[in-house]
């Protein structure tokens, strides 16, 4: 059940007040009241299976066709993972530092906890991409120097990096790493 951004389960309803139990064991009493004047989606009311979607990253070097081979094989694998419907990959977005993907899967037995779930994954993703030289990046900031105030370039070592907006190509860039 999801209102007012507190996806939970109900454990006990009343005539004023229904309580609500966390995943940590927490007892949340909300009044009826939210029920009738917020949104409230119930997610197993006709049907226990809910569908996840696992977010990865992939270096802009990786072969997406091989992600999306890859990822639904991995996700079927897992017990809790249902078959039918298969899981699937999306390429959802052209990050600034790598490709992103949503793996997509339903489960009908970690309702309670689906972060146990979405870890078993992303541990078996990390594997099978290490496994397969699939490269999960870091955020990577390119500076391209359009002008460069001459007082810069003298108090560079070694001053043949800059010359009329063009670098030395034997100078080999520092990457910082974050």
């Amino acid at each position: 059940m999801t209102s007012e951004a507190l996806t939970e389960r109900s454990c006990a309803f009343g005539g004023r007040s229904t309580w609500v139990c966390t995943n940590d064991n927490e007892i949340i009493i909300v009044p009826n009241t939210n029920f009738i004047t917020n949104s409230v989606t119930n997610w197993t009311a006709n049907d226990a299976k809910v569908r996840f979607a696992i977010k990865v990253g992939v270096s802009y070097s990786s072969d997406p066709q091989e992600v999306k081979a890859l990822l639904p094989d991995l996700a079927a694998q897992h017990p809790d993972v249902l078959r039918d419907p298969p899981p699937e990959v999306i390429f959802s977005d052209l990050g600034d530092s790598s490709l992103i993907f949503l793996l997509r899967i339903w489960t009908a037995k970690e309702l309670g906890n689906p972060q146990a779930l979405k870890s078993d994954l992303y541990f078996s993703i990390f594997d099978a991409f290490r496994e397969h030289g699939i490269e999960m990046p870091f955020s990577q900031l390119d500076l391209h120097l359009r002008t460069v105030d001459a007082s810069i370039i003298n108090t560079l070592p070694n001053k043949s990096i800059l010359r009329n907006g063009q670098h030395n190509s034997s100078i080999k860039p520092v990457t910082a790493k974050r």
